[in-house]
């Protein structure tokens, strides 16, 4: 449930944070989500993120997940 839990609030609230923020004469906006980058852990997150964005959003975005180093194997 923790993947559906991010697509359905997580995500949502991510995109609407993105849409909603003008982009400015230094810095513009393309008022889409082109890349995140989120915690791998379970899963979950990083999963429910990703069908967030890239099936209702922007199809080209890039998602990337990072093991934190807790859950890496080489952290003992």
């Amino acid at each position: 449930n923790n993947p559906l839990a991010h697509e359905l609030t997580t995500g949502p609230e991510i995109i609407e944070a993105v849409v909603s923020t003008p982009g400015t004469v230094d810095r513009p906006s393309s008022g889409k989500v082109d890349a995140i980058i989120a915690g791998a852990g379970t899963g979950g997150t990083v999963t429910g993120l990703s069908r967030a964005i890239k099936k209702k959003h922007n199809t080209s975005a890039i998602v990337v997940g990072v093991d934190p180093v807790s859950c890496s194997p080489l952290a003992s």
